[in-house]
């Protein structure tokens, strides 16, 4: 459109909002044909929901119901094409989180502090 050459990879966003006070969260796809063999991780327990949708062991796509906090971490796997096949299904879990991905994805964005700071606090 701007007269260069690139190919355009495509996008996707996460939608979530409130609807009839349930919380939704959803992000790409959500079905498909058969031939693309998608397959489904899910998990549902009173009011929650969900669902995510893998395609050649990466995440493709994610409906969450009720409880949306995890969409975020889900949405940055599949943004960042990190192979979930061999944890596949503690995405579904009520305890996923930053801790139940592999090390190597968190263990060098995770650092303590390089020094010490004391603060001294003033009191009236």
């Amino acid at each position: 459109m701007a007269g260069g050459n690139q190919t355009y990879s495509g996008a996707t966003t996460l939608n979530a909002l409130p609807y009839f006070g349930l919380s939704i969260g959803s992000a790409g796809v959500l079905d498909g044909p058969a031939d693309q063999c998608l397959e489904t991780v899910v998990s549902h327990k009173g009011a929650t929901y969900r669902k995510v949708i893998l395609r050649d062991g990466y995440v493709a796509g994610m409906v969450f119901g009720g409880d949306t906090t995890k969409c975020g971490l889900i949405y940055n796997l599949m943004r960042n094409r990190i192979p979930v096949r061999e944890w596949k299904n503690a995405l579904v879990s009520d305890s996923f989180g930053l801790l139940s991905l592999p090390p190597e994805l968190w263990q060098d964005r995770v650092t303590e502090p390089s020094e010490c700071v004391d603060f001294e606090w003033e009191t009236a």
